[in-house]
C-alpha cells in the first residue's frame, strides 16, 4: 500500500508505474496541480478459497479463465503478481492499474456509529411484570381511573442511556467534473469511466458458475492534508453516476466526445475505523 510523503511523488510513482492513466494529461505540470490531485490504485480481489479436491481443481481451471480474462481486457498489460502468483492467495496485493486524477469538486465522508436506546433494569423488569397476569389487569385499570379523574399515574423512571452496537465501515462519495481540452484527453476521459465501470464490476467465468468480488482501491490524496485527515483504508466501489450533459444538455465534440462529463462515485471502506487508526 503506498504511502506519500511529498505530492510530487504521487506524479513521479503514477508515471513510473507504467500501467497508469493520468488525466487530465497536464495534472501534474500545472502550477500547484501536485496538491490537487489523487490516485486510485484497482486491486486485484482474491478472497480465500478452502474448498475440496474437486472443487479446487475447478477453481485452477477458473484461475486460468480469469488470467486470460484480465489479459484480454488490458490488451495484456495488466501488472503480473510477482513471488507467489495464485490469484488467491491473500498475502500479496496485485496492482493491477494505477488512475491519477484532480481532486473532486465535492469530497463527503460519512462515519457513522449505531447506538441503541436501553432502558435500566428496574423498568424492565416493572415492563415484564405489568404485562402478564394479574399485575397487568391492575396497570390497566389504574390507567383508566387516571383517564378518567385526570390524575397523573405515577410511571418507574425508565433511566434510559445508550447502548454501543456497532461501527460502520465508512462511505465516501466524489463528484468531479471531467472537462477534457484536447481530443486525446477526450479519449482519456472516456477510458477513464469505461475501465472504472469495468473493474467495479465481478468476473465471471466463461461458463458463468463461479464469480468473483470486484476488484477493490486504495485513494491516496496528494494534498498531505487531506491525506492525514481522511486516512482511508482500502475502499470498494459500491456506485458509479455518470452525467453526460451536466449543462442541462450533451455537448459533444465532432468525434462525438461528451465535452464535458460529470463522475459521481461512491466508495465504501472495507472495514470500519477504530481508535488506533486515528493515533
Amino acid at each position: 500500500m503506498a504511502r506519500f510523503s511529498t505530492p510530487q511523488s504521487v506524479g513521479k510513482y503514477v508515471a513510473a508505474s507504467g500501467n497508469s492513466l493520468v488525466f487530465p494529461s497536464d495534472l501534474f505540470s500545472t502550477a500547484g496541480g501536485a496538491y490537487k490531485s489523487m490516485m486510485i490504485q484497482v486491486v486485484e480481489s482474491k478472497p480465500v478459497i478452502d474448498l475440496g479436491n474437486a472443487a479446487t481443481l475447478a477453481m485452477d481451471t477458473f484461475k486460468k479463465e480469469a488470467d486470460g480474462a484480465y489479459g484480454a481486457i488490458t490488451n495484456g498489460t495488466a501488472a503480473k503478481p510477482t513471488g507467489k502468483t495464485d490469484l488467491y492467495h491473500v498475502n500479496n496485493l496485485n496492482f493491477l492499474k494505477w488512475y491519477a486524477i484532480p481532486l473532486p469538486n465535492q469530497l463527503s465522508e460519512i462515519y457513522s456509529h449505531e447506538w441503541g436506546e436501553e432502558t435500566g433494569a428496574v423498568k424492565a423488569m416493572t415492563d415484564k411484570l405489568t404485562s402478564e397476569g394479574a399485575l397487568k389487569d391492575a396497570s390497566t385499570a389504574l390507567s383508566r381511573i387516571a383517564d378518567s379523574t385526570g390524575a397523573m399515574k405515577a410511571v418507574v423512571d425508565p433511566q434510559f442511556f445508550k447502548d454501543y452496537k456497532s461501527s460502520k465501515p465508512r462511505e465516501f462519495n466524489f463528484s468531479i467534473d471531467l472537462m477534457p481540452k484536447t481530443a486525446a484527453e477526450g479519449q482519456l476521459m472516456m477510458q477513464l469511466v469505461r475501465e472504472l465501470k469495468m473493474w467495479s464490476a465481478p468476473m465471471a467465468s466463461a461458463t458463468s458458475a463461479v464469480l468473483i468480488a470486484p476488484t477493490f482501491f486504495i485513494i491516496t490524496f496528494s494534498n498531505p492534508v487531506i491525506q492525514d485527515t481522511v486516512r482511508p483504508k482500502p475502499v470498494v466501489l459500491s456506485r458509479i453516476s455518470l452525467d453526460y450533459g451536466p449543462s442541462g444538455f450533451i455537448e459533444t465534440t465532432l468525434d462525438g466526445v461528451p465535452k464535458v462529463m460529470r463522475l459521481e462515485l461512491t466508495f465504501l471502506e472495507k472495514e470500519a475505523m477504530v481508535m488506533g487508526d486515528w493515533m
